[in-house]
């Protein structure tokens, strides 16, 4: 008995062990059956014409042939795009399409109904294949194809003769996966009398400039024929070809090179396959992240000093790790001058300043357009005050003072002689009144005699 109950205790336990194996593999299931994912093949392309290596002319047609490995219906699962004949025995939960078909009654008819202990797929129908092809000349784009077949006509009088490279790139529709067909090389050769090079001339930036960041290399450009190309040099290397117009203009990022000195210089190409080169413009380039201002510094004249005159020199010294670009000086907040070159001295004209004091200041300026500000520098201006004119009104101002002494003394002259006026005009009169008597006298002493 004891025997027969442990047989069936010992049976039931390698059921139960059977069991939870079972269900084990049954969840696995689903991953077993799965096949690698294909999205990550990209889709080909080849340029079936011109053929490598073939001379052209004129007007011709590029064309290329481009295909998808999987162009036909597939399915993604949790992200991923597998084949059809890969997903049989699959067990995603809901009703199960495939390519747009319902599977559901065909998965139940093999896998039964019980879904629950499976795992879950989203499942949607794709179709994917080449949505476009793309054409570079010379390494640039120059068309895209979106419907087969692929072709790009291409207009070689428009190209300098020569070697140029033609490719074609092709894309899918779900990943963007991309594949580049080979390079096919062609010479293009158009007939032409033209043996004349552009004339180049490189006119931003200027000479000595100093740049920062992206910057504008522009040149003027002129050929009695059409421009095929222009190139850009930094120091005798090719950094930059247009092919399309504009021609004349690059955007160039200085930062790509070292700080310091750099000679520019762009070529330019007719369709005949002459050069032009414009002479080297050298530059400076500063791309030194710079936060820190220049040290600046009045030197003369001194603290406290007394200055006068219109030419009271004013020296200041300004340093800066990138450079000082420009140093301007200041009388009592306001700009009075500017000055570019080292060293920096200002010539001042304290004659258009008041007897004071006044407080002088200079700022000093870097590449990177930090400000540095002097100590303020106190100096007293005394200019001798000669007003307008006034040695006259002091002349004027004696001469006034000596007119009235002599209006005085003229007056009181009057007054004597007014008085002497009157003593005359008194002893005249007395002598005339004396006369006048001995007059009378001397008639009445004639009479007198007479009557004797």
């Amino acid at each position: 008995m004891k025997n027969i109950l442990y047989n069936n205790a010992f049976a039931r336990r390698i059921a139960a062990i059977l069991t939870s194996i079972f269900m084990v593999l049954l969840a696995a299931a689903p991953a077993l059956v799965l096949a690698a994912p294909i999205a990550s093949l990209p889709p080909t392309a080849t340029i079936t014409s011109p053929a490598n290596l073939a001379t052209v002319s004129g007007a011709i047609s590029v064309t290329a042939n481009a295909t998808d490995p999987f162009s036909s219906c597939v399915v993604t699962i949790s992200g991923q795009l597998y084949d059809v004949s890969t997903l049989q025995g699959t067990h995603p939960g809901g009703n199960i399409f495939l390519c747009g078909t319902d599977m559901t009654a065909t998965y139940q008819s093999q896998h039964g109904t019980d879904l629950t202990r499976m795992q879950q797929y989203l499942i949607e129908s794709s179709s994917i294949g080449v949505t476009k092809v793309e054409f570079y000349l010379d390494g640039i784009l120059v068309s895209t194809d979106t419907t087969s077949p692929y072709v790009f006509s291409w207009n070689t009088l428009l190209a300098m003769n020569g070697t140029h490279s033609l490719q074609a790139k092709s894309y899918d529709h779900k990943d963007g996966n991309i594949g580049s067909s080979a390079i096919v090389n062609v010479t293009v050769n158009n007939a032409t009398s033209d043996i004349t090079p552009p004339v180049v001339v490189l006119v931003a930036p200027i000479a000595s400039a100093t740049v920062t960041g992206t910057v504008a290399v522009a040149s003027s450009i002129s050929d009695g024929s059409d421009i095929a190309k222009s190139e850009l040099y930094v120091d005798g290397a090719l950094v930059a070809t247009l092919i399309s117009p504009p021609l004349y203009s690059f955007s160039w990022n200085s930062a790509s090179v070292s700080n310091g000195a750099h000679a520019l210089m762009i070529k330019a190409y007719d369709m005949a396959g002459n050069v032009g080169s414009s002479n080297p413009v050298n530059i400076v380039t500063n791309n030194i992240i710079d936060a820190t201002a220049p040290f600046a510094e009045i030197t003369a004249p001194a603290g406290g000093s007394t200055v006068s005159g219109s030419s009271v020199v004013v020296d200041v010294n300004a340093t800066d790790a990138t450079g000082v670009t420009k140093v301007e000086l200041y009388v009592d907040g306001v700009l009075k001058a500017t000055d570019t070159t080292s060293s920096y001295s200002f010539t001042l004209d304290t004659t258009t300043l008041s007897n004071a004091s006044h407080a002088l200041m200079a700022k000093a300026y870097d590449a990177a357009g930090n400000v540095g500000s002097s100590a303020v520098v106190n100096v007293t201006v005394n200019n001798i005050v000669v007003t307008p004119g006034g040695d006259d009104n002091d002349e004027d101002h004696h001469e006034d003072e000596d007119r009235h002494v002599d209006e005085d003394q003229h007056n009181g002259n009057d007054e004597d002689s007014h008085a002497d006026e009157d003593h005359h005009e008194d002893e005249d009169r007395g002598s005339h009144y004396s006369q006048h008597e001995e007059y009378e006298n001397q008639g009445q002493g004639n009479q007198e005699e007479d009557e004797d």
